[in-house]
């Protein structure tokens, strides 16, 4: 039971995740001035989707539930 519960944590975790890093994505392209928006890409790329990788890691037959097109790592 506690296992499941964490798997669930975990997996709602690595969806808010996946939001903010899409929503730093979006901001970014919104972004006109180009130095800005390089700085927010950048920062957007290099946001580590913690969660999803220990989610994958413990948990590596959850990613198959998921959108195949969603991305789990930060590379």
């Amino acid at each position: 039971m506690v296992e499941k519960a964490y798997e669930q944590y975990l997996f709602d975790e690595c969806s808010k995740q996946t939001n903010y890093k899409s929503g730093l994505e979006k901001q970014a392209r919104k972004e006109r001035d180009p130095e800005k928006q390089k700085l927010q890409a950048r920062r957007a790329a290099e946001f580590e989707l913690t969660r999803c990788v220990e989610l994958d890691d413990l948990f590596p037959d959850r990613r198959n539930s998921r959108n195949k097109n969603q991305r789990y790592r930060a590379y």
